[in-house]
């Protein structure tokens, strides 16, 4: 019985050093997946596979593949538009975290490639 408990805990260490290591390599992962889940569907970029729908077409959400869409847009903004909503976009329940991992993504590597 002590064996088995002595396996779990190697187990779930090295499960846990391999998160932190796929972490590490990419700190914009939980981000860029909480964008591509809840947000891609109407912000498209351009580089992207995707098309302009009817929404997107008739409300043009913020596109932010384009360096003007980044003028005078603060962490701020993003957070008050993804909390309250902006236009047709309505508010997004985010837990803190999420919402920091999605403005870091946008804002520090969406930006950069954007510029």
């Amino acid at each position: 019985m002590p064996r088995f408990f002595a396996l779990i805990i190697i187990m779930a260490t090295a499960a846990l050093l391999l998160a932190f290591q796929a972490g590490a390599a990419d700190p914009y992962a939980e981000g860029r997946h909480m964008f591509e889940v809840s947000c891609q569907t109407c912000h498209l970029m351009k580089g992207q596979d995707g098309y302009a729908t009817g929404f997107y077409q008739q409300y043009r959400p913020r596109d932010f593949s384009n360096p003007s869409s980044w003028k005078n847009l603060s962490d701020a903004d993003i957070v008050r538009a993804i909390t309250e909503g902006h236009g047709a976009m309505r508010p997004i329940g985010l837990t803190p975290e999420q919402m920091k991992a999605v403005v870091d993504y946008l804002t520090k590597e969406v930006k950069k490639n954007a510029m």
